[in-house]
């Protein structure tokens, strides 16, 4: 079967001969059945007890960790359906500042990186694609998956996990970065607004733990070395004079 013809089938709704996978009941119920029903602040309950939530384990200063509860109590009109809430995921800003920031990383390397996934009309294309044909026997990314039929091999094609890129962060940031954290640590003054400078010092120990075992100190003490490069860059003068 080619690529084209899976999608064909899945669009005009008549069954596709493969797949017949399904996911495992549990994960079936706990992501279709349970998991859309569950508040919010539920939600963000059960991600600070699995340490999912960067925010709330960062040595925030009194100031700004108020500010940031604050933040979060503002409530923000529900998007009217799923074609909206995936544009206004899409237009937020993270992808942006994600793709601007590999690009610097890139350049480094001598590469330059291409997104196909991004390209305007994939983009369009998505945004038109019904929920069920995204989302269907319990698979996320359904309608891609079924269109690489015949083209990726099956145990690829139907993978329900990600690759894990963190043990080779967690390695390079202990390798190239110490003397900037150790340094930042002696001297934390220019952060002293925005972060609890007695806090560092624990958080250095647990970032030196397997990335397993860290609750991700390693990649909180990234995003500190990264506001600290920013805020040593001098002020532009029209900044001051303003």
């Amino acid at each position: 079967m080619g690529a084209a013809a899976p999608l064909v089938a899945v669009a005009t709704g008549h069954p596709v001969a493969k797949p017949t996978v399904w996911l495992p009941a549990f994960e079936l119920i706990r992501m279709h059945g349970i998991w859309p029903h569950v508040p919010d602040f539920l939600h963000r309950r059960w991600q600070q007890w699995r340490g999912r939530s960067r925010t709330d384990r960062m040595p925030l200063s009194p100031r700004l960790a108020a500010w940031m509860q604050q933040k979060r109590r503002e409530t923000v009109p529900p998007p009217e359906s799923y074609a909206a809430a995936h544009f206004q995921g899409l237009t937020r800003g993270l992808w942006q500042s994600a793709m601007e920031f590999g690009d610097v990383l890139d350049g480094l390397q001598g590469v330059e990186s291409r997104m196909p996934f991004f390209d305007r009309r994939v983009i369009e294309l998505n945004l038109r694609i019904p929920l069920e044909m995204k989302f269907r026997r319990g698979w996320p990314r359904y309608v891609l998956r079924v269109a690489l039929e015949d083209i990726l091999p099956p145990e690829v094609q139907w993978r329900a996990t990600k690759s894990n890129i963190g043990f080779g962060f967690y390695q390079g940031l202990l390798r190239h970065e110490r003397a900037r954290i150790e340094a930042l640590l002696q001297k934390p003054e220019q952060l002293r607004s925005f972060v609890d400078p007695k806090a560092l010092g624990s958080l250095w120990q647990q970032a030196q733990l397997p990335p397993e075992q860290n609750e991700e100190a390693d990649f909180i003490l990234y995003l500190l070395l990264i506001l600290e490069a920013w805020l040593r860059q001098p002020t532009p003068v029209s900044a001051t004079a303003a």
